[in-house]
C-alpha cells in the first residue's frame, strides 16, 4: 500500500527482542494492531516491552473498531492510514482511554473499580504535565473534576495493592519518557 520501513508482528505476540530491535532502528515506533479486545491487550503489551527502550518514541494508532490494519487500507486506502498516523496517540492517552472504556460508568461499584483502576495507571505516570493533561481529560470522561480524581488517586495510592494485582505485567505508561509531545 506504499508505506515503507513497516514490520507486522505475527499474532499479537511482540517479543523483547524485537521490540529492542525496532527501538534500535527507529526513534519513533508507530504500534497499529487490531482494534478488537486482543488487540488493545497486545498493543499495551508491545508499549511496554518498547517502554524498557527510552531511545524509542512510542505511539498508538487508532483503528476503528472491528478492523484490522489491513482492512482500514483496503477500505479507505492508503489516505485512511495516513490519517490514523497523523491522529495518533502517546501510550498514556491510549493507556488511559482503554481502562475508560473498559469500564462500567453506569453503576456505583464499576465507577469504584474504574477508580482503582486509573489509581494504577497514574501511580506510574511520572509527576508532570503528561499526567496532569491525562487527569484533566479522564475526569472530564468520568464527569467529575479533576480534583476530585486527584482526591480519589491519591486516596487509593495509599492503600495496599491487592496480592493478584501486583502480578500483572508491567504498565506501558512510561514508554514515552523521552517523547517531546509528553
Amino acid at each position: 500500500a506504499g508505506f515503507e520501513e513497516a514490520v507486522a508482528v505475527m499474532g499479537t505476540a511482540m517479543t523483547e527482542q524485537q521490540a529492542a530491535e525496532l527501538a534500535r532502528m527507529a526513534p519513533r515506533v508507530y504500534l497499529s494492531l487490531d482494534a478488537d479486545e486482543s488487540g488493545r491487550r497486545a498493543a499495551l503489551r508491545a508499549a511496554a516491552e518498547l517502554g524498557k527502550h527510552r531511545d524509542a518514541v512510542t505511539l498508538v494508532i487508532e483503528i476503528p473498531q472491528g478492523k484490522d490494519p489491513d482492512e482500514l487500507v483496503k477500505s479507505g486506502g492508503p489516505e485512511a492510514f495516513e490519517a490514523a498516523i497523523a491522529s495518533a496517540v502517546t501510550v498514556a492517552e491510549f493507556t488511559v482511554s482503554q481502562v475508560i472504556a473498559s469500564g462500567d460508568l453506569e453503576s456505583g461499584h464499576g465507577r469504584e473499580q474504574l477508580l482503582d483502576d486509573l489509581a494504577e495507571v497514574f501511580a506510574l505516570m511520572p509527576v508532570g504535565p503528561v499526567r496532569d493533561e491525562q487527569i484533566v481529560r479522564a475526569a472530564d470522561r468520568l464527569n467529575i473534576s479533576d480534583a476530585e480524581l486527584r482526591q480519589a488517586i491519591a486516596e487509593r495510592a495509599s492503600k495496599p495493592r491487592r496480592q493478584e494485582d501486583q502480578a500483572e505485567e508491567p504498565s506501558p505508561v512510561r514508554a514515552n519518557a523521552n517523547d517531546p509531545r509528553e
